[in-house]
C-alpha cells in the first residue's frame, strides 16, 4: 500500500468509515502509513488528528497514531512540534 498505490490508500480510507470504532482506529494507523508512503503529509495528519480525537481506548495505537502525526508535522516543516508529538507518543506507549 505504501508504494504510491493512491486507489490502495482510498480503500483503506472508505473500509475505515465503515468499519466500528475499535477497527476504525486500527485502519487509521494503516491509512496513515499508506498516506505516508505516497507523500500526502497534510492528509496524513488530518487523519491521525480526527483519529485522536475519536479518543482511541487502545494506548499503543494511540501512541503509533501520534508518532505518524509527529512524523507528518516533522516532513511538513513543523520540527519542533513533530518532535514534541513523537515525545508523547513515547511517553504513551505501553
Amino acid at each position: 500500500m505504501a508504494e504510491g498505490r493512491y486507489d490502495d490508500a482510498l480503500a483503506v480510507i472508505r473500509k475505515a468509515k465503515r468499519q466500528r470504532p475499535a477497527e476504525a482506529t486500527r485502519l487509521a494507523v494503516e491509512e496513515c502509513a499508506a498516506l505516508l508512503g505516497l507523500g500526502r503529509y497534510r492528509d496524513l495528519l488530518l487523519v491521525a488528528t480526527r483519529a485522536l480525537a475519536r479518543s482511541p481506548l487502545d494506548v499503543d495505537l494511540r501512541a503509533r497514531l501520534r508518532v505518524a502525526r509527529g512524523e507528518a508535522l516533522w516532513r511538513s516543516g513543523r520540527v519542533k512540534a513533530g518532535e514534541q508529538e513523537a515525545n508523547r507518543a513515547l511517553s504513551e506507549a505501553q
